[in-house]
């Protein structure tokens, strides 16, 4: 009777700490989830680096400028996940483990996420509904396995990494049943590329891009004193796991276990804490299983270790909080994006193509007029593999008989070393317009 009202009362607590702080959607989640609904292909007619499915899901919400419904999209997920971790903890402890590892949980999400919806958010839930089908007993396991690969597969459709979660259900059935799943999947999304004339460009902008992206040196985007304290308390754990493991039957707590090694491979190659949302879901049911199988006076030592790391996180949730609510400003909602627009919505520029001439795609997004360029952001690694963006640009612009060039004022840095760009705007088109927002060009 506890776990009713305490799945509740976590449920509440998550709602409210979320909308108590701004939610972040980053342009490119609402901008090509956009342009797919209008009717453009990704990376045939706009390119972008990361899944299909990424965007395909957050398609329905993007036709309300506001973003309200891709908040409470992200809100949705977000109650999904807590759900489904208390869910699967509650299989594998007892009470104690489930209260513990809900307040954890919802201080490690928090402090992890930032509110920003991004794809480790979403691809979680994937990652959990799969840990979930195990304790399925109705549903046979050749059917079991098949469903497992399909989720699995959906994810790699968001990200090619995430291909490893596989691993834990291969090695746990010992069964390759899964990768059937997989492989069909990937057979219907190239045959859908192929038909649709985008294979090429699926695989340069998907796969090629993304190994080669692999390879660049990247900074740490996480705090060093997380990230070491996370450590010890996984290590930790792994270490009474394998304690107990010579002396319990620990079948379930085994999958968990794989899980959390598998996603804590995810962290690579991007070194930001978004990253470890997945690991630290699974570090969280890790805890709580442990919680519930570790005898005393082995529990004691383990339950302050985790009370300590649990008063760690909930100290840095709570400087989160205040640091996103006074420092941040979702892109939406960026006064001068917003001046931008109002001041090209009093301009006739109804039936007349656009280009923005740097990374506002948000601009495209609030005016309704989708990009006719290819490469509608740049970022200095599209710039190093994509060696002839400019010249896409620029025949882009010619092809599709662009008429009107907005260019945000500050221009982006990205864009200061395409010369060829600029040399081209400025001979082909004349400043009509020039205020503190932005400056227009028409041909």
């Amino acid at each position: 009777m506890l776990f009713l009202p305490f799945i509740i009362l976590a449920f509440l607590l998550q709602i409210l700490i979320i909308t108590s702080t701004n939610i972040n959607i980053y342009p490119e989640f609402f901008f090509y989830s956009w342009m797919m609904t209008k009717g453009y292909l990704p990376y045939r007619d706009f390119v972008m680096q990361h899944g299909l499915i990424s965007y395909l899901l957050l398609a329905p919400f993007s036709f309300y400028k506001s973003l309200i419904m891709m908040k409470f999209f992200y809100i949705f997920v977000q109650s999904i996940n807590l759900i489904l971790v208390l869910l699967i903890a509650r299989k594998i402890t007892n009470n104690l483990g489930i209260i513990i590892a809900g307040i954890i949980y919802i201080a490690l999400n928090f402090y992890i996420s930032d509110n920003n919806l991004w794809d480790e958010i979403y691809a979680t839930t994937f990652f959990l509904l799969t840990l979930y089908l195990t304790t399925a007993k109705k549903i046979g396991l050749t059917i079991k396995l098949l469903l497992m690969g399909l989720l699995i597969g959906f994810t790699t459709l968001m990200k090619p990494s995430f291909g490893i979660m596989i691993i834990p259900v291969i090695l746990f059935y010992r069964n390759f049943l899964p990768l059937i799943s997989i492989i069909l999947l990937w057979a219907l999304t190239l045959l859908y590329f192929f038909v649709n004339n985008g294979l090429y460009d699926f695989f340069n902008n998907y796969i090629f891009y993304n190994k080669y992206f692999i390879t660049l040196p990247k900074n740490f985007w996480i705090e060093r004193g997380f990230l070491n304290i996370t450590i010890f308390i996984f290590l930790l754990s792994l270490f009474f796991y394998l304690f107990l493991r010579n002396v319990k039957k620990t079948a379930y707590l085994d999958l968990v276990v794989l899980f959390s090694l598998a996603s804590l491979t995810l962290f690579y190659p991007g070194y930001n804490k978004i990253y470890l949302h997945p690991f630290s879901t699974f570090l969280t049911i890790m805890i709580a299983g442990l919680i519930g199988k570790i005898n005393r006076p082995f529990l004691f030592i383990y339950l302050a270790a985790v009370l300590l790391f649990g008063i760690f996180i909930l100290r840095k949730a709570k400087n989160q909080f205040a640091f996103i609510n006074e420092n941040r400003i979702p892109y939406i909602e960026n006064k001068k994006i917003e001046q931008t627009v109002n001041g090209l919505k009093d301009l006739p520029l109804d039936n007349k193509k656009l280009f923005v001439w740097g990374n506002q795609i948000e601009i495209y997004y609030l005016l309704d007029k989708p990009s006719q360029i290819r490469f509608p952001m740049v970022v200095p690694d599209s710039i190093a593999y994509y060696k002839s963006v400019e010249d896409s640009i620029i025949q882009d612009l010619q092809k599709n008989k662009i008429e009107i060039i907005v260019a945000a004022k500050p221009l982006n840095p990205y864009y200061l070393s395409l010369s060829k760009i600029k040399k081209h705007i400025l001979t082909n088109y004349r400043l009509i317009k020039d205020n503190q927002y932005f400056q227009l060009y028409s041909k």
